[in-house]
């Protein structure tokens, strides 16, 4: 409630301020040290939001209608990416279930060998059991089939979107070298090819700026202790050497 991503959530609709010390939803202070005049900001889910995905600019901007599609469809896509992971943890429990069930039926059907009054019954028991188990199973494999198939979808989605955005959009881990797993292909205005800049650990620590270098480190790092909204300005250089500003925006 104290933030707009807050506020996006709560409401569970997307939010565009031209001038955010004119909306008291805005945390003031918050932004003040920051080049933030306007934003907008969308949810991540519509039902349950989990998150939200903010854009900011630095000089007065009301987000026109296709800025806010586009920037929804990135947080609809990653809304969709973490429905299936919740999917796949659902599919693990109900395995362990049907594992568990089925120790539980070959336990039982151990202890009533010895009664031969009731071995007739123990297997039709145990038959059934079985059926069910069968059929669990099989509507556990369609599930995880739809689940890889949605997932697959929902990344080549992704890259679609990434692919348009007129920006170099990339994942990296938070190691100590910034290990990049995914880059579009925008990382040619830097003069490098997708695959040549994935294939060269330490890359983009590389090109950093020397000044900003320190700076830019201690702040990623503060971010990944204590989470919440992140913005850094920093210089780096291209393939040819020249130095051209960069930023990297996060929630």
């Amino acid at each position: 409630e104290a933030c707009i991503s807050g506020w996006a959530m709560l409401q569970a609709e997307p939010v565009v301020i031209e001038d955010i010390y004119a909306d008291r939803r805005v945390p003031h202070d918050a932004y003040r040290p920051t080049f933030v005049k306007s934003l907008c900001m969308v949810p991540i889910g519509w039902d349950q939001p989990v998150g939200a995905i903010g854009c900011y600019w630095a000089s007065a901007h009301l987000a026109n209608d296709e800025e806010l599609e586009l920037q929804q469809a990135v947080a609809d896509t990653v809304a969709i990416g973490l429905n299936n992971l919740n999917l796949y943890q659902e599919m693990a429990q109900a395995r362990q279930a049907a594992e568990a069930s089925a120790e539980e039926a070959r336990v039982q059907g151990q202890a009533r060998e010895a009664e031969q009054s009731a071995a007739l019954e123990a297997q039709i028991e145990a038959g059934r059991k079985a059926k069910e188990l069968m059929e669990e199973a099989f509507r556990a494999s369609k599930e995880a089939e739809t689940a890889r198939d949605a997932l697959k979808e929902s990344e080549r989605t992704f890259r679609l979107l990434t692919e348009q955005i007129p920006a170099i959009v990339y994942r990296a881990l938070l190691n100590h070298a910034s290990e990049t797993i995914y880059i579009s292909p925008k990382v040619a205005d830097l003069g490098y090819q997708q695959q040549e800049w994935l294939d060269t650990p330490g890359l983009w620590l590389s090109l950093l700026h020397p000044d900003d270098k320190e700076r830019v480190l201690r702040q990623l790092a503060e971010w990944s202790d204590t989470g919440g909204p992140l913005f850094l300005e920093y210089r780096l250089r291209d393939k040819a050497g020249v130095c051209i500003t960069s930023t990297i925006s996060a929630t």
